[in-house]
C-alpha cells in the first residue's frame, strides 16, 4: 500500500524511522546480550550451541531490519513507520506532527 506524504510529512517520517531503527538495534543488542549471558553463566552444554544460538538470533534479526529499513522510498514511509509503531519502537507522540490525513490512513491500516 503506497501512500505519498507530503513534504513536512516525510520530514516526521524519517526522524521517526531513524528513531525506530536504533531502537530495533538496542533491542537486538539486547536479545544478544542474554545469550552471551546464558553462556558465560554456563547454560550451554556446548561452545558450539552457545555460538549457534547467537549467530542464529543475529541472522534472525539481521534480516527483519533489513526487510523494514533497507531501500525505503517515500511510498513506503508511512508503511514503516506503522510497523515501527505497531512494533512500539516508536510511540504516537513521535507522530504527533503527522498532517490528519496521514493520521487517519494509519489508523486505517492499523484497524485491518
Amino acid at each position: 500500500m503506497l501512500y505519498v506524504l507530503n513534504k513536512m510529512d516525510k520530514k516526521i517520517a524519517r526522524i521517526a524511522i531513524d528513531k525506530g531503527s536504533e531502537n530495533a538495534f538496542k533491542e537486538a543488542m539486547e536479545n544478544f546480550e542474554a545469550i552471551v549471558k546464558e553462556w558465560q553463566e554456563g547454560k550451554f552444554t556446548s561452545q558450539q550451541d552457545a555460538y549457534h544460538k547467537l549467530y542464529n538470533a543475529v541472522d534472525i534479526k539481521n534480516a527483519a531490519i533489513s526487510n523494514r529499513y533497507d531501500g525505503i522510498t517515500g511510498g513506503r514511509y508511512l508503511q514503516t513507520v506503522m510497523g515501527i509503531l505497531q512494533d512500539g519502537h516508536i510511540t504516537e507522540a513521535d507522530i504527533s506532527g503527522f498532517s490528519e490525513d496521514s493520521k487517519e490512513v494509519i489508523k486505517l491500516w492499523m484497524s485491518k
